[in-house]
């Protein structure tokens, strides 16, 4: 009895996933999804929007198998009160987070880091709305 008690949370809740994930992708502008569609038309890219939806990541990752853990990232930034592409880029080994409504922290680490260092030395800023792109921390020599 515990098993099929189990068996029906488990259900219950992957639908209830699959049932979110839906309602997100309706969220999305049409253009934005017409956007990633072409970019990525393989599927299974994902979308990180920002904490106010004006500006939407879209990231696929490749790589990342046992024999090659390696892994590259190719995004771009939508905005939609423009409804165009504002920023494209690729990342080796890295990845991407929000950190405010406009500003997305970019990782970018090295395969062979240098000594003494930290993830955000090799971390940079991109501000969606001013579109520029900065170290976070400056790397000491």
């Amino acid at each position: 009895m515990r098993i099929v008690t189990l068996c029906l949370l488990f259900c219950v809740f992957f639908v209830g996933l699959a049932t979110a994930q839906n309602k997100t992708n309706k969220k999305m502008p049409k253009i934005y999804l017409e956007l990633a569609k072409a970019k990525f038309p393989e599927g299974g890219h994902e979308s990180l929007a920002s904490p106010k939806g004006q500006y939407i990541v879209c990231q696929k990752i490749h790589g990342g198998t046992v024999e090659r853990p390696e892994t590259t990232v190719h995004y771009f930034v939508y905005d939609g009160k423009s409804k165009k592409k504002i920023y494209e880029s690729t990342i080796a080994n890295g990845s991407l987070k929000w950190i405010s409504d406009t500003e997305i922290e970019i990782q970018n680490i090295p395969g062979n880091p240098r000594a003494f260092t930290t993830g955000d030395d090799y971390a940079y800023i991109y501000n969606a709305k001013t579109q520029k792109l900065t170290k976070k921390v400056p790397l000491k020599d």
